[in-house]
């Protein structure tokens, strides 16, 4: 590797520490597998280009990167272009981490974080300093920032707080008088009116996996870098 391109990864935040195969492309685009957490399954992402949102069911990142890797592929060498693209792509998926869980576990999350941040201002109110600072800090859990080295996984929160207000959604599940799906949303007064307790927060949550980053858990990568002038 150059010397230049070794010292440009050296001084980076966003790096892979894994395998790495670079083609020729008319167009920038790459493509990610991300180790899971606590034994998960591993994630696999594919972005079209610097600014597209990221492809992240399996079938459908199969089927393009199948197009994307017909025909003569050219293998490309690693150069200061290609580590500078290398890190811009990753820093891509770093800023849009939620995107890359389920729909509903996105969902979850956005709940997640109007109903707690309605129980700390309730416990602001009610001058319960203690309550606030639990509050707080599962606040923080669901908007870590994405450099944080050592951070809770997204995943496992979703799945606790969907968990959680399981018996909710089935209660008004079977109480609604119309039929039409139910939201996560739908139960939100409920979650108000009935608070959760703090015991029950803290056994919800105690458990939560902590994991790197993404860019650290990168384990294989192929990304398309243009030539000059295409």
């Amino acid at each position: 590797m150059p010397k230049e391109v070794y010292n440009h990864l050296k001084h980076s935040k966003a790096r892979v520490l894994s395998s790495i195969s670079i083609v020729k492309a008319n167009s920038a685009w790459a493509f990610f597998a991300i180790a899971g957490v606590d034994r998960g399954a591993p994630k696999w992402i594919y972005l079209n280009s610097l600014t597209s949102k990221p492809l992240v069911h399996l079938e459908e990142v199969a089927k393009t990167l199948r197009r994307r890797l017909t025909g003569d592929i050219e293998n490309r060498k690693m150069d200061q272009a290609a580590s500078s693209l290398i890190d811009k792509f990753l820093k891509q998926i770093l800023s849009c981490e939620k995107d890359l869980l389920p729909r509903k576990k996105q969902r979850a999350l956005e709940e997640m974080y109007i109903v707690i941040n309605y129980y700390r201002k309730k416990a602001t109110d009610q001058k319960k300093w203690e309550d606030f600072k639990f509050y707080d800090k599962l606040l923080k859990m669901v908007d870590v920032s994405a450099y944080e080295l050592e951070r809770p996984d997204l995943n496992s929160i979703a799945e606790a707080w969907l968990d959680l207000t399981r018996d909710v959604w089935y209660q008004r599940l079977i109480k609604r008088r119309r039929f039409k799906p139910l939201r996560l949303k739908d139960i939100r007064q409920d979650l108000r009116q009935n608070p959760f307790s703090v015991e029950q927060l803290q056994q919800a949550f105690a458990s939560i996996p902590y994991a790197q980053p993404l860019h650290y858990r990168v384990v294989s990568a192929i990304v398309g870098v243009p030539t000059a002038g295409s």
